[in-house]
C-alpha cells in the first residue's frame, strides 16, 4: 500500500499534513529543513552529505521531494502507534513536539540499533530493537531505509513533527 493509504488506517492515529496547517507553520516547517538541517549536513556531516546527496555542501540549492503526505505532525492517542515500516526516502527527520509529560508510552522503534545512547533519552531495548523516546524539540534523523516504527502511546496525547525526503540538484 501507499504511504497516505498506510497512515489513514492507523489505529489511534492521525497525520496532519503541514500543507493544511496556518502559513505559520508551513514556514516553520520549511525553515526547519531549509535554515536548519541542511546547514547542519553542511557544517558537521559533509561526508555524509556527500553520500547521501551527491554533494557535501550548497544543500539549500537543491530541490526537497518529500513522501507524499509529508511534511507532517502526527498525532498518537492512546492505543497509536505506527507498524514496522520503511520510509524508503534518503532521510528522515521526526521532531517531539509533546513535552515528555504529556503522555506515556510511544517513542520510535528501531531495528537493529547499535551506537551511542543519548543519556538524556528513555531508551527500552526489546530484544535486538531499541525504542528512542528524546524530550521535547530533540530531533531523531535517520536513513529511511531504516526499518522502525511508531511505539503505542497508553496515556495522553504525542504529537511529532515528521519529514522523510530524497534532495535532486537542479543542474
Amino acid at each position: 500500500s501507499d504511504a497516505p493509504n498506510f497512515y489513514a488506517y492507523q489505529e489511534g492515529m492521525n497525520r496532519l499534513p503541514v500543507r493544511k496547517l496556518d502559513l505559520e507553520a508551513q514556514m516553520l516547517s520549511a525553515e526547519v529543513i531549509s535554515r536548519r538541517l541542511l546547514p547542519f549536513f553542511e557544517r558537521q556531516l559533509p561526508d555524509v552529505a556527500e553520500e547521501l546527496f551527491g554533494q557535501g555542501e550548497g544543500l539549500a540549492s537543491m530541490k526537497v521531494c518529500f513522501s507524499p503526505g509529508e511534511p507532517a505532525v502526527n498525532r498518537y492517542m492512546v492505543g497509536g502507534g505506527i507498524a514496522p515500516h520503511t520510509d524508503k526516502q534518503t532521510v528522515t527527520l521526526n521532531v517531539v513536539l509533546s513535552d515528555l509529560g504529556a503522555f506515556a508510552g510511544g517513542g520510535t522503534m528501531f531495528w537493529p540499533q547499535d551506537g551511542p545512547e543519548d543519556a538524556e533519552m528513555s531508551v527500552e531495548r526489546t530484544g535486538d530493537a531499541v525504542v528512542l523516546r528524546p524530550p521535547q524539540g530533540t530531533a531523531i534523523l535517520f536513513n529511511g531505509q531504516v526499518t522502525h516504527a511508531g511505539r503505542p502511546v497508553v496515556s495522553g496525547v504525542r504529537h511529532t513533527y515528521v519529514a522523510s525526503f530524497n534532495l535532486f540538484s537542479l543542474d
